[in-house]
């Protein structure tokens, strides 16, 4: 059964321009990056991350993070998120920081040379 997203992308009443990942999607391999389709500046995923309390001792954050990792991967948790369009990663603290780090730095650079305000 096709989602009702990939219905209306065959009825041709949605145009997609492209994905925001830094790869294809293999849920719509026809569709070019948007760094493909002449955008190199944006790529933007959506993401999920579990933070936890400020100084919780390192050794507990090492073993959460293992076992939400190992969780993420799982055949079983892999495949729905898989059904679903997402990709299980699954990275550690120190990687999560960083991808949050990153974005909004990516984030900050748009919003500053769009003139991008809040009211």
């Amino acid at each position: 059964m096709r989602s009702r997203h990939a219905r209306t992308r065959a009825s041709g009443r949605l145009r997609a321009i492209g994905v925001t990942s830094a790869q294809r999607s293999p849920l719509a391999p026809d569709y070019p990056t948007l760094a493909e389709a002449g955008f190199p500046a944006v790529e933007l995923e959506v993401w999920t991350g579990v933070a936890a309390p400020a100084g919780m001792p390192a050794a507990h954050v090492a073993r959460l993070s293992t076992l939400l990792g190992r969780i993420a991967r799982s055949d079983e948790v892999r495949s729905q998120l898989v059904h679903h369009g997402y990709d299980a990663v699954g990275v550690d603290a120190a990687g999560f920081a960083k991808r949050i780090q990153s974005d909004y730095q990516q984030l900050s650079r748009i919003i500053v040379s769009q003139g991008i305000k809040l009211e």
